[in-house]
């Protein structure tokens, strides 16, 4: 749908006054590329003036999370799972404590985890950098706990997995997806 003459003339005030540095763009219809993932082609969006860089995220969905070695389970709980890329972790402006993932772990889809302080508190024992947790059934090492987001504080109640990891262990579970865009200050009304 277009954007009418009034109505961009108030997104452009709106971002000014704000000194947006980020967009965030949710496709209902994702492609099924890890990389993209969004639907969006990525590149035409990078080439728009002032834009930064790009980011993807997408919600994997509500998974069963396991504590405990197996086969002794001491804790299962139901949270949101969300696939990331290094580029929207940055856009997102996330504090971890523990190591945040690293191009490597992107790139060998490492099956390793953030876990959001508050999704973290869901569970009695507590839950560490460097212990193993149960993703819908995988194992997953925790890199680090999402202590605090500058933009997407869903990122404190959900667990947060390499977008390339989640492409690879749920192929199918790509519902909607986000591209964040971080661009130069003025100009996110032009993405927008």
């Amino acid at each position: 749908a277009a954007v009418t003459t009034t109505s961009a003339v108030e997104v452009a005030s709106t971002f000014d006054r704000l000194a947006a540095t980020s967009v965030e763009l949710v496709s209902g219809q994702p492609d099924r590329d890890p990389i993209a993932g969004t639907g969006v082609d990525v590149r035409r969006v990078q080439a728009l003036p002032g834009t930064v860089d790009t980011g993807v995220r997408w919600r994997v969905g509500e998974l069963s999370i396991e504590l405990g070695p197996a086969p002794w389970i001491v804790e299962r709980k139901m949270i949101q799972v969300t696939a990331i890329d290094p580029v929207a972790m940055r856009v997102l402006g996330l504090s971890v404590d523990g190591q945040v993932f690293g191009d490597t772990d992107h790139a060998l889809a490492r099956p390793v985890a953030l876990i959001g302080v508050a999704a973290a508190r869901e569970f009695r024992a507590p839950v560490i950098a460097g212990m193993t947790v149960r993703i819908d059934g995988q194992r997953f090492e925790v890199a680090g706990i999402v202590s605090d987001a500058q933009r997407g504080a869903n990122s404190l109640v959900e667990i947060l997995v390499p977008a390339s990891t989640a492409a690879a262990i749920w192929p199918s579970r790509q519902p909607s997806a986000s591209i964040l865009i971080e661009v130069t200050v003025g100009s996110a009304e032009t993405i927008a």
